[in-house]
């Protein structure tokens, strides 16, 4: 009696593991809940890329792979709105859906509309979805990188907070670069704060690179000569963005921060910034913003 029972519990554990197992390694069920927050392109295939003879495989699968070099984020948000962001600067932003019964994503923006294919799997217990035909034939393999915030209006990728990326159509005044300059102080703070919620050990600043030099218990400026492409195209032209430069370096210059730091440098930026955006909101840049 005493062996049947040891042999039934063996075969119990066999059986709970091979269903761990499978669950770790395979396919959920795929919802809109599921879709919702942060995801990072970590793979991608190519079935139109070019091939030239003679070319080596692993130099055609290098360029095929350029996009993973360059970087990707897909947010997806509670109320149907998305982000997408790439690494050369790129920025997208519109309405998302998810059908259930077809599995597949919709995103419509001022641009375009788009119908893709989507599937999820489980990697190393890590969530993952897969685009087809999301670009060219492409199929876009994302990590989900963040999980959703308790409010995801604080989400730093979420779109109001990323109004700093659209270029203009024209040149702007003082008072307008000024709130572009805000709106970018407003996203920074949001990624420490989205960082400290989430109990994150390491901040990421990848798709956000530009004028703040963020550093342990401080704010700066990085030298003008130095300053990513990005981060300057997104202004009119250059003479807008080095005006907004030069607003933000004369303001440190003639501003300092009287608060006490409490030893974690995350928290002890995140207020920093939120002084410095509440500034901008005042008005407090116009004082600096003369033609340099």
């Amino acid at each position: 009696m005493k062996l049947k029972f040891i042999i039934a519990f063996v075969l119990v554990l066999i059986a709970v593991s091979c269903n761990q197992f499978y669950t770790d390694k395979g396919n959920q069920t795929l919802s809109k809940n599921i879709l919702i927050g942060n995801w990072q392109l970590f793979d991608l295939s190519n079935n139109n890329a070019d091939e030239k003879d003679g070319e080596d495989n692993l130099l055609k699968t290098a360029k095929s792979k350029e996009m993973i070099k360059e970087g990707l984020l897909l947010s997806l948000f509670q109320d149907g709105t998305y982000t997408d962001i790439r690494g050369n600067g790129n920025y997208a932003t519109g309405k998302w859906e998810y059908d259930d019964e077809k599995k597949v994503l919709r995103f419509n923006n001022s641009a375009k509309f788009s119908t893709v294919p989507v599937k999820q799997e489980i990697i190393n217990n890590q969530q993952t979805i897969e685009l087809s035909n999301y670009s060219h034939g492409q199929q876009l393999k994302f990590l989900q990188i963040n999980k959703p915030l308790k409010d995801f209006h604080e989400d730093p990728f979420y779109f109001k907070n990323n109004l700093w990326r659209i270029k203009p159509a024209a040149k702007e005044t003082k008072e307008q670069l000024q709130e572009r300059l805000a709106n970018y102080f407003k996203h920074l703070a949001y990624i420490l704060k989205s960082a400290d919620e989430r109990k994150q050990n390491v901040v990421s600043f990848q798709f956000s690179l530009g004028i703040v030099k963020i550093y342990n218990g401080g704010i700066g400026i990085y030298p003008l000569t130095i300053i990513p492409k990005t981060w300057m195209d997104t202004y009119y032209d250059n003479t807008d963005a080095t005006s907004a430069y030069y607003m933000f370096s004369y303001y440190l210059t003639n501003h300092s921060y009287g608060g006490a730091g409490i030893g974690n440098w995350i928290e002890d930026d995140y207020n920093i910034l939120l002084g410095i955006y509440g500034d901008a909101e005042q008005g407090k840049f116009l004082a600096s913003a003369t033609d340099n």
